[in-house]
């Protein structure tokens, strides 16, 4: 039998979106998400909202919707993954609108979903991997992020430590990836500056 009819794709909305290449800042919202998810959302169509509302639910959590690998349950970070895949191909003419029609997209925009993960500055690096440490500590009381874990993130803490102390001898300006406003930042979350004083 032939297929459903599918929903209109707005173009203006699409090329508007594609180009937004710009990273998504962490921001926890203020107020509860309400999103309206009425209308065809495409096949397994409730399922896709069962995710769409765990995704909200992590966006209230940590104000942001780049799930890691290492979030649990993985499920939510592969649905993320297929979400900007299934809109690429959508875009490129190899899509099927049944894995990507205009009620997704415009659910997945109300919520300011990054469709692309382009290049990043060192800034945006540095603050993507503070997020991870932030969502770490929420779950396990902890800074002591193990490489088993996350390689990257234990690396990236152990070297915190290492450029702070850097910071204190030579001064702002030439220690190489620390300054005294992310020593700040670090500090506000309780970051503790030797492993020693890490909670098991």
């Amino acid at each position: 039998p032939p297929p459903p009819p599918h929903d209109h794709i707005d173009t203006v909305a699409l090329a508007g979106a594609a180009a937004s290449t710009a990273h998504e800042v962490a921001t926890k919202p203020t107020q509860p998400i309400n999103v309206n998810l009425e209308g065809n959302f495409g096949r397994f169509g409730e399922k896709w909202k069962t995710m769409f509302n765990m995704l909200v639910d992590y966006k209230m959590q940590f104000g942001h919707c780049n799930v890691p690998k290492s979030y649990n349950p993985s499920s939510l970070h592969s649905w993320v993954r297929n979400q900007r895949n299934n809109y690429k191909n959508l875009l490129s003419g190899k899509g099927d609108s049944r894995d990507m029609n205009q009620a997704r997209i415009d659910a997945l925009n109300s919520i300011g979903f990054t469709w692309w993960l382009g290049r990043i500055t060192k800034d945006d690096q540095w603050e993507g991997n503070f997020q991870k440490l932030l969502e770490f500590k929420s779950v396990y009381g902890t800074f002591r992020v193990t490489k088993e874990y996350d390689k990257k993130l234990c690396r990236w803490v152990e070297n915190q430590r290492l450029r702070k102390k850097m910071l204190e001898k030579y001064g702002e300006g030439k220690c190489k990836g620390m300054t005294w406003s992310r020593v700040e930042k670090l500090n506000s979350i309780g970051f503790t500056w030797s492993a020693r004083d890490d909670p098991n």
